[in-house]
């Protein structure tokens, strides 16, 4: 068995000491070295009775990032006397065994690619504010992932057939669709960017609505995954979105904010994740008449990312070295969605999550099968989504061409075909012409070689 160097699982005093024929979960994080997931999981599993006397198994082949979330996790269960096991793999196979619930958030050379997938369009005019879901940058991480989210998921299957997964790797839409399709496993892909109730609630405080009178609110929110949108926001009759409008005229978000103010003002939608919708749709892209007028789409701003991302990397270390207290960090950090929703699943409970998941009705003139985003009620061994009904007709156009793009997507990632793969990048929202996209196609390809799948190193099947 590969493990990871730590010889010894870090078991808690209490977890050590008592015996019970409880069953106590287990829960597997493959891309344990997130700085994003990692320590709002274990924080929640340690606050969480549903956890006590269970696991915590950490997975990552960066040997480096895997030992100090390790020591972090450990230093996070000792000082909130959690009767929680720690445990540590770089060999995935290893940690799966009796896993109840598992979390997939790996990226290979996240940032690195990422910075690749983003200035490369740019020198070809394609402006991308984030590059993780759609646009040059999209396809070329599916590709990239697609087929090591499969090898993993044909581990689980041999191993751990009936756990429940949580895919957070983007992006997260065609993640979902290609779990839903070749897999057999029970899964949920999910997104941090909208949290029910607390996205709501947000903005009820913005404009104002008092606590006793929102249980009178009525909201209608659904789409795809960072593209979702809020159509219907009502107290009885009264429609709110002029009030939303005028509160982000007067104090406006600070992501997208115009793209966002434009569309509200315009159709009566609300983006609930403004910064990504602004590259689903060509408006943006300062290719207008007066491109200083419009609101344009800035390019992924890599340095700033990457700054705040070596920041977040030493307050880890310090915190798993012990410099630095967890009292602050375990005190004001909210448990991750998947606690939440592994909750439910435990007490077969019915509670309402954001998630994706295949339509089947839900929203009904979109095709069925493809992945969507809606409130859904998770129970033990399945899910109810809410019926949406039908996405207003221009707001529906939109969505359908990116579908039509991130199902050409997972076919370019399943077949390694050079043709689908143009085909999916020229019917994209943000590409102007064939030319634009081959030189695309053709300078990502040399410049992420060593990366891509053996299928793409010269250039995909012609």
């Amino acid at each position: 068995m590969k493990k990871h160097k730590i010889k010894k699982a870090y078991i808690s005093e209490q977890n050590n000491s008592k015996k019970t024929n409880r069953k106590c979960s287990k829960l597997v994080v493959i891309g344990a070295g997130s700085i994003f997931f990692t320590r709002a999981l274990v924080i929640g599993m340690c606050k969480d009775a549903h956890f006590k006397g269970g696991t915590l198994s950490l997975v990552d082949i960066n040997t480096e990032m895997l030992d100090v979330m390790y020591r972090l996790c450990c230093r996070i269960v000792k000082e909130t006397s959690a009767d929680l096991t720690v445990e540590a793999f770089t060999d995935r196979k290893s940690s799966l065994k009796n896993a109840d619930f598992i979390v997939i958030s790996f990226s290979n050379k996240g940032v690195d690619l990422r910075e690749t997938e983003t200035k490369i369009p740019a020198k070809y005019g394609v402006k991308q504010s984030s590059g993780d879901s759609i646009g040059p940058g999209g396809l070329f991480r599916s590709i990239r992932t697609v087929p090591t989210l499969l090898e993993i998921a044909r581990d689980i299957e041999k191993i751990c057939p009936n756990a429940w997964v949580f895919n957070y790797t983007n992006p997260t839409t065609i993640m979902g669709a290609a779990l839903n399709r070749y897999t057999n496993l029970k899964n949920l892909a999910l997104c941090d960017g909208v949290i029910l109730p607390d996205t709501i609630n947000t903005l009820l405080d913005r404009i104002g609505i008092k606590e006793k009178f929102r249980q009178d609110v009525i909201v209608k929110i659904g789409g795809i995954n960072h593209f979702s949108w809020m159509t219907e926001f009502r107290l009885g009759k009264k429609n709110l979105m002029p009030e939303l409008l005028r509160s982000l005229k007067e104090n406006p978000e600070k992501y997208a904010n115009k793209a966002v103010e434009q569309i509200l003002e315009i159709y009566g939608w609300y983006s609930l994740i403004g910064g990504h919708m602004v590259e689903f749709l060509p408006y943006f892209q300062g290719r207008g008449y007066k491109p200083e007028e419009s609101y344009v789409s800035y390019i992924f701003e890599i340095d700033e990312r990457r700054k705040w991302m070596k920041s977040f990397n030493e307050e880890i270390r310090r915190q798993a070295d012990g410099i630095e207290s967890v009292e602050k960090l375990i005190s004001t950090t909210k448990p991750d969605l998947v606690i939440y929703i592994a909750d439910s699943i435990i007490d077969n409970a019915g509670d309402t999550h954001f998630v994706n998941f295949p339509n089947h009705g839900n929203i009904t003139n979109l095709p069925d099968n493809v992945v969507i985003e809606l409130p859904a009620k998770i129970y033990k061994n399945h899910f109810k989504g809410e019926i949406f009904g039908e996405m207003p007709s221009v707001l529906r156009s939109w969505i359908l061409r990116i579908i039509d793009v991130q199902e050409l997507t997972l076919e370019a990632a399943m077949t390694g075909s050079r043709r689908v793969l143009r085909q999916a990048l020229i019917a994209d929202p943000l590409i102007c012409s064939f030319e634009e996209a081959e030189h695309i196609i053709d300078d990502l390809i040399q410049t992420e070689r060593e990366d891509l799948p053996e299928i793409w190193r010269n250039g995909g099947k012609k």
